[in-house]
């Protein structure tokens, strides 16, 4: 990792005083400012109140890291009276010495979260709720990335290289090509603007307001003060296919510094372009945003927050219909994560016409992977543990939910208003029992950056999927239309069609895109390097895939193809871009694949088990895993059940004679 340099900081002496005492604000549009003084040595500022609307002051966006304060800054009066200190955090002190002693920065006035706001006083609510509104009217937002790195000329190469591909990729995208012919894409030249891009600030959930609020946005990196569209350029190129050599060396980067993760730098890149798009439509529209406050909390589940209440109040800014949910950040004690998460969800639930909430609510803590109920201490409640249809924090990592795109009820939107009993803890619903689970796989998870590079890992993973589908098939039958099912479950996407599709066949495409990824397996498997890693369990699955293959490849190939047909041969280049298709596009991130009480094939989110059952909801696109409790339902998740995502089981029915209240706890 970039050696950073520790910024000086002198021992305190006891002559510095008092914890600096904060004047109540005046007038419920008031923030406060502060502006540093030029000092050589100690911090040292001044601190006044303004309406936000005044602008005139910069706001800075950091990393607050450790939440320990070893740190000082003094607060003086207009005449230089010592009014006290302000404690700092060690990242606050690095930025402030940076902020004071940049010549970038003509403007030391500032609004800076930790020293303008009285973390321990009354006014923190009320001026949280004012965060949006105070980026929006800064100057500019300031991004700090942390203290220059010791290596000088790592940041000369850095900025050298940031300038040479921002003045290519302005003129036209395709000169950025030449960055494979040219000596400027050396590891060494990225290491300064790669720890930038892809710095701990990327991590932070309040970024995303920040980012988006104010158009003028600047990264300030030591004394750099840079552009943040000039780094975000970056992030992109790692997207672009005439980028090769720089895509291996940021792919490098990241295996080096980040090896255990599911994020990538193409997941980082999405959320750079997100915001940037956002920015564009902003700069043309005006609106500070085009999504929901249940679009963003989906959108960011994996940013970090120091407070889990901050999933909800770090949103509401960028959010359009916060104002109408009627949401206001409360950080009283007395009022709990809890019954916050539960009074978002019956707000989302009240304002909306659909219960597309309930994707996300099954991405939270309440729910669990295993078969069994989730173990408490003695006495330990939790009103989530009373509420799986409500919202709350995310678990890492977290399942995929199901895009949009599926008509599992005919009635697509809630025509009445939600019902809720017992203290909005249990949550009525219109639909019907559908299907029930025979079968379950165990839950499916994507591997680690590292692990993606362990032959042992990958081979792992491709076993647990085979061996999941082979006990399917012994099921339900090894037959074409059932191995067609399997692969339209993998994907669970309604608009994917395999690559196969467009080839002349003369099989179901569907059936010989799963048959070949089964022999791309199969080979891979068998490659010395390969063999040389698998224990006993391994090879066993490598038997039973062959033994599938055998099966399937009287089903799926003409007879003179049949004849020549060779266990162990190796793909064409055709045949392995359709297995890589099915591969790419699988969704069983977090879910569970299985079968059906009626002989179908599901893809469910989390962990169902036997006995559970799958209902269709009113206002809902997907059906629905849900748990029995009694005469009540726990949520377990959404799910693809092929050949019920289009209302099938409604077909000749009337909903409003067939559905009946289906209360979930």
């Amino acid at each position: 990792m970039l050696k950073l340099k520790e910024k000086a900081s002198r021992p305190w002496s006891h002559h510095a005083g008092h914890k600096y005492l904060y004047e109540e604000l005046k007038h419920p549009d008031n923030i406060r400012i502060l502006k540093l003084r030029r000092t050589k040595a100690q911090l040292e500022c001044t601190i006044h109140q303004i309406k936000y609307s005044d602008g005139g002051f910069q706001a800075l966006s950091y990393v607050w890291g450790s939440p320990e304060m070893p740190h000082k800054m003094v607060v003086r009066n207009m005449i230089g009276i010592n009014l006290g200190y302000i404690p700092l955090t060690a990242s606050l002190k690095d930025a402030l010495h940076d902020l004071r002693d940049s010549s970038q920065l003509k403007s030391k006035t500032f609004w800076i979260d930790q020293i303008c706001i009285d973390q321990t006083g009354k006014e923190k609510n009320h001026q949280v709720a004012l965060m949006g509104k105070i980026y929006e009217n800064a100057e500019r937002v300031i991004l700090y990335c942390g203290p220059a790195p010791v290596n000088k000329l790592e940041e000369e190469r850095g900025m050298a290289l940031l300038r040479l591909l921002n003045e290519h990729y302005a003129k036209n995208r395709p000169l950025i090509a030449v960055c494979k012919r040219q000596d400027w894409y050396r590891s060494e030249d990225w290491t300064w603007l790669l720890q930038m891009v892809y710095g701990q600030w990327t991590e932070r959930l309040w970024i995303v307001q920040e980012l988006l609020l104010n158009p003028e946005l600047f990264i300030l990196c030591g004394s750099q003060l840079l552009p943040w569209d000039d780094l975000a350029l970056i992030s992109f190129l790692h997207r672009l296919d005439s980028t090769e050599a720089v895509g291996d060396v940021i792919d490098r980067f990241w295996q080096e510094n980040f090896p255990n993760t599911l994020r990538d730098p193409e997941h980082v890149g999405n959320y750079y372009f997100s915001i940037w798009r956002s920015r564009q439509l902003r700069r043309r529209s005006r609106s500070p945003s085009y999504r929901s406050l249940l679009e963003n909390i989906a959108y960011y589940p994996d940013l970090d927050c120091c407070d889990p209440r901050d999933r909800i109040y770090a949103m509401l800014g960028i959010s359009y219909d916060s104002k109408a949910l009627q949401i206001e950040p409360n950080y009283d004690e007395a009022y709990t994560i809890d019954q916050l998460y539960q009074d978002v969800s019956v707000s989302i639930l009240t304002a909306t016409s659909n219960l597309y909430m309930l994707c996300f609510s099954c991405r939270s803590g309440q729910q669990w992977d295993s078969f069994e109920e989730p173990q408490r201490d003695e006495g330990q409640t939790s009103l989530l543990d009373e509420c799986s249809w409500a919202l709350g924090i995310p678990y890492n990592p977290y399942p995929n939910a199901l895009g949009l795109g599926f008509k599992a009820h005919p009635e697509q939107t809630l025509k009445s208003t939600v019902v809720f009993h017992s203290s909005d803890s249990v949550l009525s619903l219109k639909g019907c029992i559908v299907d029930g689970i025979s079968m379950a796989a165990t839950t499916t998870w994507a591997l680690k950056i590292d692990d993606r590079q362990n032959i042992a890992s990958i081979m792992q993973k491709f076993c647990q999927d085979v061996l999941s589908w082979i006990t399917m098939l012994e099921e339900l039958g090894t037959t074409v239309q059932i191995v067609k099912s399997l692969c339209r479950v993998l994907v669970a996407d309604p608009s994917w069609e395999p690559l196969a599709s467009k080839a002349s066949t003369g099989v179901d495409p569907y059936a010989y895109t799963l048959f070949l990824f089964c022999r791309y397996v199969a080979w891979y498997g068998r490659e010395d390097h390969v063999l040389a890693v698998l224990d006993e369990r391994m090879k066993g699955c490598l038997e039973q895939c062959d033994k599938l293959i055998l099966d399937l490849a009287p089903l799926l190939l003409d007879e003179s193809t049949l004849q020549s047909f060779s266990l162990g041969a190796e793909l064409t280049s055709d045949q392995y871009a359709y297995a890589k298709d099915i591969h790419s596009h699988s969704g069983v991130h977090g879910r569970s694949l299985g079968t059906t009480n009626s002989g179908r094939m599901y893809n469910a989110m989390n962990q169902p088990r036997k006995g559970d059952v799958i209902a269709a909801l009113q206002g809902s696109h997907c059906l629905w895993v849900l748990r029995p409790v009694g005469k009540r339902y726990r949520l377990i998740g959404d799910a693809w059940v092929d050949g019920l995502m289009d209302g099938e089981f409604y077909e000749g029915l009337d909903y409003n004679e067939v559905d009946y209240d289906i209360e979930l706890i």
